[in-house]
């Protein structure tokens, strides 16, 4: 059974611990002090619920903690015709979505969804469906919670 935080702008479960890395690696030039980017940091939650999907949510601080730039991308799995040892290895329909852009100082989103679907495929240019649209104000609404609660944790 798929996890109940597999979906898009769903809560995330209690126990994930998000890792935070640095935008620039240490040493890089971007790294340096009067870098654009030094100081920067991103938080990921990278989770997966195998065979079912993934998800994986983003969010990007600058060298003040501020939060400039969230995305929350999840990868489903129909493996309805399946049994879950089978679906492990096949290349079955999928569907990704996604809502990410920048925050804006303004605490205002610029920011796209995107849904791709298709077939799992091992091509190197799979036939896929991509379809953009702005984010409705409810997903908005929704991904800059996130964000709130990702930064309380």
């Amino acid at each position: 059974m798929r996890a109940d935080w597999l979906k898009l702008l769903a809560p995330l479960p209690d126990d994930a611990t998000p890792r935070r890395s640095p935008v620039a690696s240490p040493g890089s030039e971007g790294a340096k002090p009067g870098s654009p980017i030094a100081g920067w940091t991103n938080v990921v939650f990278d989770l997966s619920d195998m065979p079912y999907g993934t998800r994986i949510v983003l969010i990007t601080l600058d060298a003040d903690g501020r939060a400039i730039s969230a995305s929350d991308h999840v990868y489903l799995r129909d493996i309805s015709r399946l049994d879950v040892k089978e679906a492990m290895h096949a290349h079955v329909p999928m569907r990704q979505e996604s809502v990410g852009g920048r925050i804006e100082e303004d605490g205002s989103f610029r920011g796209t969804h995107w849904t791709v679907e298709g077939m799992e495929s091992d091509e190197d240019e799979p036939k896929w469906t991509h379809t953009p649209r702005p984010p409705s104000d409810t997903e908005t609404s929704a991904l800059l919670e996130l964000v709130e609660e990702v930064l309380r944790r």
